[in-house]
């Protein structure tokens, strides 16, 4: 039946995913580690990227002064983490509002170009229950990536680092004015894809909410 075969579906799924990450961490577990903790000066100096004109070093609650560098670190790293999602979000948002779609289906029975028709809130749940869990083992697969880096961001690592993945060979290259430069730039797009998904999701859920956007939606 259509109930069974969905079921065995979701178990060989799962299965395939639990062998991926159970391979990750096996990986991960037999690499040495190729960074040194770094001295308290450089992740210091780390967190305080970001801070630009106009607004300078907006924290009105005092909410860095009162971390350690553990907490301003696991903020940091949630930051460049959310802004990244933000990203791929906005310019996603932007697509799916187009009704630009992949050929061929998601799934059997339905179409990329029958979920495209609709509102883009409206079409992760004409996503199959199936397709949603692929998604987030997929995103969750990248999370515990980002966990898994050596040393760990909160005891002296590097913020926003995912090993194996978006790890461009030509960095290695770059000065560390440039990296600095490239970290910088990271920030500001993916604070301004916070604040513009947020846009994006206030003007589709209540309307008029958002002027700008208000002949869009």
């Amino acid at each position: 039946t259509v109930a069974t075969g969905t079921h065995a579906a979701f178990i060989t799924m799962f299965k395939v995913a639990t062998l991926l990450l159970a391979l990750v961490a096996s990986a991960t577990a037999f690499t040495a580690p190729t960074r040194s903790v770094r001295p308290r000066s450089a992740v210091k100096m780390e967190l305080t990227e970001g801070i630009i004109a106009p607004t300078g070093k907006f924290d009105p609650l005092g909410i860095m002064d009162m971390g350690s560098d553990a907490s301003n670190a696991w903020m940091r790293h949630a930051e460049v983490k959310h802004g990244r999602v933000a990203m791929f979000a906005f310019v996603g948002f932007i697509v799916s509002a187009n009704g630009i779609h992949l050929p061929g289906e998601i799934a059997t029975g339905v179409s990329f170009e029958s979920i495209s028709k609709l509102k883009p809130l409206e079409q992760w749940n004409a996503v199959p229950a199936l397709g949603q869990i692929q998604i987030l083992t997929l995103l969750g697969c990248f999370e515990l990536l980002s966990e898994m880096e050596k040393p760990h961001y909160m005891k002296g690592g590097k913020t926003g680092v995912i090993p194996l993945i978006f790890a461009a060979p030509q960095m290695k290259a770059l000065s560390e004015e440039k990296k600095a430069d490239l970290r910088l730039k990271e920030l500001q797009n993916g604070r301004l894809a916070m604040v513009g998904i947020m846009g994006f999701f206030a003007a589709s859920l209540t309307p008029g909410s958002v002027p700008a956007l208000s002949s869009l939606f």
